[in-house]
């Protein structure tokens, strides 16, 4: 089973596909941000409707979007509103974003949901960037 491992420069991230320890490929990350694995707590509800909230923990995120599960799915292109809780100070960012995908993760009970933020405030985009570039820091991505 192939194995995937993202490295993330400062001026050029890649991305490295493994199968049974050998590199095959090297291949330049097409995201336009590095994403940090976490386990955040997020609320999500479709913008139009504050009465259905699903509460969850964030997969990875970034500065453009995030991923993570949801209990139920949610149609692509959809808009929804998002609360983000970001650690160690409990920042609290509220993004607006766009449905890219959310896919059955465990039948009829989770669903993988990949987000792009469409409207996220600057000062939220800048608590986000500073909490993303100190854990960035401490696993040793930039120096």
């Amino acid at each position: 089973m192939p194995r995937e491992i993202s490295y993330f420069g400062l001026s050029s991230p890649w991305h490295f596909i493994f199968i049974g320890g050998i590199k095959l490929s090297r291949v330049e990350e097409r995201r336009k941000y590095p994403r940090l694995d976490c386990g955040f707590s997020i609320h999500c509800r479709e913008h139009d409707r504050p009465a259905l909230n699903d509460v969850s923990q964030v997969k990875n995120i970034s500065l453009g979007g995030a991923y993570f599960t949801t209990s139920r799915p949610f149609e692509a292109g959809r808009e929804v509103a998002l609360r983000i809780n970001l650690p160690p100070t409990r920042n609290l960012i509220l993004p607006l974003a766009r449905v890219i995908e959310s896919s059955e993760y465990a039948k009829g009970h989770a669903y993988d949901t990949r987000v792009e933020f469409s409207h996220i405030e600057d000062s939220d985009r800048l608590a986000l960037s500073s909490v993303l570039n100190d854990y960035f820091e401490a696993q040793g991505k930039y120096k």
